[in-house]
């Protein structure tokens, strides 16, 4: 079956065929890069060339969106770095940590301006105001506090949650095309998005979820929030009191992280290793990104240009858009240039270089296990003969629960060359312990029509038989091991 894992069983949904689904699939040419430790968290710079920071392990690396490589890198941390915020100007960099320390940071000297210290437990969520002049964050102690930055103190702390608060979102912040600073927005374990006053201690309206809140983000207007909840994204309006619009369920697992480009487009990063773009005016999945591992974080340059995925195996991928890629390649689309563009390229140590052959035939138990049609698997297998071919088969049936659908329903002319392969394989060492489970079941299933076929019932009998013949054999075996071990120790009195 090492050959059939090569061969997907899943098929990739196609994209749709709008011009939005168009620019979706422009995102290619993917750059890994590998981290220490896991990513916890990825955003641009709100201003041009908008680099990005990648916040892993006890550093923020900043990655420069032109040459897509490391230029400057943080390390004045004590603990794992939680979350890190861009101020308007791009000039100052927050990032908070396990400690519940968040300290400032100047991007062009990468001294250390502020230090925050007043939560007691790990700050996940960061977030300047539209003027820089306040700091929100939110921890694991349950509290959302305001900061100011000048002052280095606490101006105001909102209690509320009774769980750890995991995103934030302030109004008018850079990038959420929103109003005036008014208002903070905050989602927690507890179940609850809950909106803030700034100048109230106590959450001015309380949005209900059903399962643990990831995160959250200020649609454009600012009247609604999109909410990452369990695997589902819900849309709300805040100006209807957090009434629920439209819930949208296109993940298999939870999902992790939201993006509004403020263009009418969410992006959202789940567990199930998708990225997945919606259209917010019809609800609808433009087109998706699978990647080798559960997606941590998600960004969007503001031009659009670069795709971030952080990613649980302590990677990040940047998906580049085409035009983007060509210029780092030196080609334009077009042009004799780009189509040569890598065939001079000679592989490297290491390089898994793709052959230009036909793909290989799959064999008839291949092609019903592609199909999930596990009794004609079976059958298949059997008709091959070869007792690796059939062993593998049902270890396959096995991992997708899917042998008793493969053993259910059998006649008389489908279960001899079974029961017949069982017999002729059941004792043999490599596959005894695989084949064992599959008779105990066929005897569970088949038991209630015994003598209804005396061809059948006659196989059963040699089956019995065999597994009779090695249990005595087994039993002599033991019986003499025993005998040589006391004749050894009456020969050698010092043996012990």
């Amino acid at each position: 079956m090492t050959d059939y894992e090569r061969v997907p069983v899943y098929k990739a949904r196609r994209p749709g065929s709008s011009s939005e689904a168009a620019a979706w699939r422009k995102y290619t040419h993917p750059l890994i890069f590998r981290h220490k430790g896991t990513p916890t968290h990825v955003e641009f710079s709100p201003v041009a060339p908008h680099d990005f920071c990648v916040a892993s392990s006890l550093q923020v690396d900043i990655f420069s969106s032109r040459s897509n490589a490391v230029y400057r890198t943080l390390t004045r941390f004590k603990d794992t770095v939680c979350c890190t915020a861009y101020r308007h100007d791009g000039k100052m960099l927050a990032a908070s940590d396990e400690r519940g320390v968040t300290q400032l940071f100047d991007l062009g000297s990468r001294a250390v301006m502020r230090t925050m210290r007043g939560h007691t437990k790990a700050v996940r969520a960061v977030r300047f105001s539209p003027d820089g002049g306040r700091l929100y964050t939110g921890s694991d102690d349950m509290l959302v506090s305001c900061w100011d930055v000048a002052a280095e103190e606490t101006v105001r702390t909102f209690e509320g949650h009774t769980d750890v608060v995991r995103c934030l979102r302030v109004s008018g912040a850079a990038g959420e095309h929103t109003g005036a600073h008014r208002l903070v927005l905050s989602g927690s374990y507890d179940h609850t998005v809950q909106l803030w006053d700034v100048s109230a201690p106590r959450p001015v309206m309380t949005v209900r979820m059903g399962e643990p809140v990831e995160d959250c983000v200020l649609l454009a207007g600012g009247g609604m929030v999109a909410v990452a909840s369990g695997n589902s994204i819900s849309i709300c309006d805040l100006l209807s009191g957090g009434k629920v619009l439209q819930s949208v369920v296109a993940h298999s697992k939870t999902v992790s992280c939201l993006h509004a480009d403020g263009s009418g487009h969410l992006y959202s990063g789940g567990l199930d290793r998708f990225v997945k773009v919606h259209d917010l005016a019809r609800y609808q999945v433009l087109g998706s990104l699978r990647y080798e591992a559960p997606v941590l974080g998600v960004a969007l340059s503001p031009t659009r240009s670069h795709l971030v995925a952080a990613l649980a195996n302590s990677t990040i991928c940047v998906a580049v858009s085409e035009g983007i890629a060509a210029r780092f390649d030196g080609a334009h689309p077009g042009t004799y240039r780009y189509f040569l563009r890598g065939r001079t390229q000679a592989p490297q140590a290491g390089d898994v270089v793709a052959g230009r052959g036909a793909p290989p035939k799959l064999s008839g138990f291949d092609k019903a296990l592609k199909g999930f049609r596990y009794h004609e698997a079976l059958d298949a297998a059997l008709l091959n003969g070869a007792a690796d071919v059939v062993v593998g088969v049902i270890e396959e049936l096995v991992q997708r629960n899917g042998l008793r659908i493969a053993l259910h329903g059998r006649d008389q002319q489908t279960l001899q060359p079974l029961v017949g392969f069982l017999v002729r394989n059941i004792t043999r060492p490599p596959h005894a312990h695989v084949l064992i489970g599959v008779a105990n079941l066929l005897l569970d299933m088949y038991a209630p029509v015994f003598g209804q076929s005396a061809a059948i019932d006659e196989l059963f009998v040699r089956l019995r038989a065999t597994c009779e013949g090695e249990a005595r054999l087994q039993a002599d075996l033991a019986q003499l091991m025993g005998a040589m071990d006391k004749k050894a120790k009456q020969a050698s009195p010092m043996l012990p």
